[in-house]
C-alpha cells in the first residue's frame, strides 16, 4: 500500500536498474560466443538484444543523474 508521504528515490532506482541491464547485456555474450563458434545463424538476435539491452542500461545507469 503506498502512502502519500512515502519517497521513492528514482535517480537511485534507474540507476540500479541500468546497472542490471548492463551486467545481463555482459552474461549475453557467453550464448553470442557460443552461437559463433557453433557456427549458428541466431548470432544477429544475440547482438540486436545485447547492443539494445546495454543501450538502455548505459542511459539508465549514466545519462540520469
Amino acid at each position: 500500500m503506498l502512502y502519500k508521504n512515502s519517497r521513492i528515490n528514482l535517480v537511485a532506482l534507474a540507476r540500479v536498474i541500468g546497472l542490471l541491464l548492463l551486467i545481463e547485456a555482459l552474461f549475453m555474450l557467453i550464448p553470442f560466443a557460443t552461437c559463433l563458434i557453433y557456427g549458428e545463424n541466431d548470432y544477429k538476435a544475440f547482438l540486436i538484444t545485447i547492443l539494445i539491452t546495454a543501450g538502455i542500461g548505459s542511459v539508465l545507469a549514466f545519462a540520469i543523474r
